[in-house]
């Protein structure tokens, strides 16, 4: 799948994941946040706990669930990559258990089907890197379908 592909219909929904004061962690929250303020719906910040949204979520009956994550990916910063949700628990991102959690209710319980988009970060303190910001960006016009 290509950047370009993701399906962002309505019954799509879109979870941002990370700590924004920990640079590039913060990309999914980032994500997230921008979509909301462009007035994308079905959209949560779940910051660094999703399990926090499983009833919301679940409650909209998405037939798709996009997961947004800065993922350790042994890439260049900025690298986008779609992975499959069972790689989480190889330790590729920070959120591991929680998102595993998350993934899997809403696949097994709600039939949804997961996409994970995880971004390579180039640094988990101060702000977000140039680099992280642009591929934010990118996904950004893409799901708010500029």
């Amino acid at each position: 799948m290509d950047i370009e592909d993701i399906p962002i219909g309505s019954s799509t929904v879109i979870l941002g994941i990370g700590n924004i004061d920990r640079g590039d962690d913060g990309v999914g929250a980032y994500i997230a946040e921008e979509l909301i303020s462009k007035g994308r719906e079905n959209v949560f910040n779940c910051g660094e706990v999703p399990e926090n949204y499983i009833t919301k979520v679940c409650g909209l009956a998405p037939a798709i669930a996009i997961f947004i994550d800065a993922v350790q990916l042994g890439k260049d910063p900025g690298t986008v990559e779609f992975l499959d949700i069972e790689e989480c628990t190889q330790g590729l991102t920070t959120h591991n258990a929680s998102l595993c959690m998350v993934a899997e209710f809403l696949r097994s319980s709600c039939g949804s089907e997961i996409i994970f988009i995880g971004i390579q970060p180039g640094t988990l303190s101060g702000g977000m890197s140039e680099k992280v910001r642009e591929a934010a960006d990118m996904i950004i016009k893409v799901m708010n379908g500029c």
